[in-house]
């Protein structure tokens, strides 16, 4: 029973840890909302990128599997869903072309460093 306990206060940790503040909303919409004007891209807001098949320890990130920038953008056609099979994709594998993180207070800057050199190598 206590590993239940354990896991869900850990879920609750983290979950608390993503919650944007005011500004970091604000400035994750208006940048989401410039690039989705433009028909050069298809933008996606919160995105969870599968990284399992990507060693994130060599950029320093904390992340196991999955990376959720604020915004990805893509140039060429977006991952699809095969609609035989299935109706959503819960973990893209295909890197996003520009993802983009906004920094809040209560992030720490040189994680967001690491996630920023891991998106700029793949």
């Amino acid at each position: 029973m206590s590993e239940v306990i354990d896991f869900e206060e850990e879920i609750l940790e983290n979950e608390e840890a993503k919650k944007g503040s005011l500004n970091h909303s604000l400035a994750a919409g208006r940048i989401t909302g410039l690039l989705f004007n433009d028909d050069r891209f298809t933008v996606m807001p919160a995105l969870s990128l599968d990284a399992s098949q990507i060693d994130l320890k060599r950029f320093k990130l904390k992340a196991k599997d999955e990376l959720v920038p604020d915004v990805c953008v893509y140039t060429k056609p977006p991952p699809a869903p095969d609609k035989e099979v299935e109706d959503d994709i819960l973990r893209v594998s295909q890197m996003p072309d520009l993802a983009i993180e906004v920094l809040s207070p209560s992030q720490s800057v040189s994680g967001e460093e690491d996630q920023s050199t891991f998106c700029t190598r793949h």
